[in-house]
């Protein structure tokens, strides 16, 4: 594999080769090119460009604002802290997983597709363009995607009492684990140090799999139970060998190719790190070498090694620990790219509440914003504030549960506000726009638009452009929906014209019509149901 290092702080353009190689740009604005072949890609701090090329890649982003090609290949991305941008069509058949769990502003783009789009931005959901898949990581409403979850315990004489209190939880635990999705297989691994001085006793181990993962839960418990509390001599402990090995040891843990995997590492105290044995280098491997492989023949692995383990391994670790280390795991955690740190007590009582919420907080990937392709898309939004953008399709929009802008584009647009104080906009053609429950803003654009409030106090706006446009008006609610004029030309009440058309009224302006309001009388519009200019 060809390593490639930008220089930290300049802005750097590397490229790969037709082999599998790894860019990693350090600081600065960097454009990082995979070519041919599977590739690892580490943007680093900056806002940089990440390409993978051709090749089933891996492309991590950092903490800036990143943009990802993922057009070509089953990639998997993880965005990072910044505000993201994952451009996903491209070449029919691939599959792309997405994780990324922070940032307030991503945005997935389907706007290069061939062919209309289904969007669906909820965690643990599927979308679909061009005949490829895109996975956004997480447990959906629905449970589909099998979880794959292996606790690795901390067995260091320290953390014996929170050991007996998980044994008591451990019904609880399963009951609370299995809840989450449909088909769930836990596991069971441990580490406590190097068994020899002053690193632990000649009991200890570095790291063994006590069970491999299984869909039987009596199994486990009995695992659990089974468990017998070591030494630990010093303070720190293996950690770092033990999220590494059960991230390389695939067919002994068991883990498969399709599932979501989490490692959850319990511990209360920081792990040994390369250089504590300096008797030789960790290789890396799924061996720790020495006299019958306890570990004492080798170093700790780097941070380094351990993430490209688990990289490799699409493994998500979940650090689940005291409150006195709580800094030093999100420092790993900050160098890994992803995962998360939850709290435990100090004796571990808390760990059911801990291990659903670590799941929930590392996996579930939360994407603010979504382009659509040129075609007719459908596009579901989640839990957020959305913004979402239809273009020129005749696309079926629907909000979620935030506050969301959507804009329609040039198509003839179906567009649903759901449950938030939405913003939604009609675009060039003839739309639908329905705000659902909020206080919506509602704006149908250059064509004849139906406009319809919903429940809550909505405000219909117009822009007085062409003639002859007339939006039709349902639930005007008096008192509580409004009309704005946007011309701000406009200033006053006197400008309008109400007049009574069958059971409707029509608004109009100097001639022009601009608003059917239906089943409305007359003489329940008056100044102030409008107001004028931007609100």
């Amino acid at each position: 594999m060809k390593v490639v290092y930008g220089d930290d702080g300049l802005d750097d353009i590397l490229a790969g080769s037709n082999k599998n190689d790894q860019l990693i740009g350090l600081g600065g604005d960097d454009i990082l090119f995979g070519q041919v072949g599977d590739d690892t890609l580490e943007g680093g701090d900056g806002n940089d460009i990440l390409s993978g090329g051709i090749g089933d890649d891996t492309l991590l982003g950092g903490a800036g604002r990143d943009v990802f090609d993922l057009s070509a290949g089953d990639d998997v991305a993880f965005g990072g802290g910044g505000n993201d941008h994952f451009i996903v069509n491209g070449f029919a058949g691939d599959h792309v997983v997405i994780t990324d769990t922070s940032g307030r502003s991503d945005t997935l783009d389907f706007s290069g597709g061939d062919t209309g789009a289904i969007i669906n931005m909820a965690a643990g959901s599927l979308s679909y363009v061009d005949d490829r898949i895109i996975e956004l990581t997480g447990l959906s409403d629905e449970g589909t995607r099998s979880l794959e979850m292996v606790l690795l315990q901390d067995l260091s004489g320290s953390f014996s009492d929170d050991v007996s209190t998980v044994r008591g939880l451990a019904d609880d635990l399963v009951d609370t684990i299995s809840a989450l999705t449909t088909t769930v297989r836990l596991g069971l691994a441990s580490f406590i140090d190097k068994p020899t001085s002053p690193f632990g006793s000649t009991s200890d181990h570095e790291y063994l799999t006590q069970l491999g993962l299984t869909s039987d839960s009596e199994a486990w418990i009995a695992a659990l139970d089974a468990m017998t509390v070591g030494s630990g001599s010093d303070g720190p402990e293996a950690q770092l060998t033990g999220l590494m090995q059960v991230a390389l040891r695939t067919a002994e843990v068991g883990w498969s190719s399709d599932a979501l995997k989490v490692v959850v590492l319990t511990t209360d105290a920081v792990p040994h790190f390369a250089g504590d044995n300096p008797v030789g280098d960790n290789d890396g491997d799924a061996i720790t070498d020495g006299p019958d492989n306890d570990g004492t023949g080798e170093d700790y692995p780097t941070l380094d090694q351990v993430k490209d383990a688990l990289i490799k391994g699409g493994i998500i670790p979940i650090f689940a620990v005291t409150s006195g280390v709580i800094s030093d795991y999100e420092a790993i955690v900050d160098q890994f790219g992803f995962g998360t740190v939850v709290e435990l007590s100090s004796n571990s009582s808390d760990i059911i509440e801990a291990i659903e919420g670590g799941i929930s907080e590392a996996t579930d990937t939360l994407i603010e914003n979504a382009i659509g392709t040129d075609f007719r898309d459908i596009i579901t939004g989640n839990d957020a504030n959305n913004l979402i953008l239809g273009k020129n399709g005749n696309d079926k929009i629907l909000g979620g549960n935030g506050g969301d802008e959507i804009r329609g584009g040039l198509g003839a647009d179906k567009i649903l506000g759901e449950n938030g104080g939405d913003d939604l906009y009609g675009g060039g053609a003839n739309d639908k726009l329905y705000g659902g429950r909020g206080n919506d803003t509602i704006e149908g654009g250059a064509g004849r638009d139906l406009l319809v409030g919903g429940i809550g106090d909505d405000v219909f706006e117009f822009n007085i452009t062409e003639a002859d446009k007339v939006d039709t008006v349902k639930d005007f609610e008096d008192g509580a929906d409004t009309f704005n004029i946007l011309d701000t030309v406009l200033h006053s009440f006197s400008d309008i014209s109400v007049s009574a058309s069958g059971d409707d009224v029509l608004l109009s302006i100097g001639g022009t019509d601009f608003a059917l309001v239906k089943d409305t009388l007359v003489s329940e519009i008056d100044a102030s149901d409008f107001s004028f200019g931007l609100v």
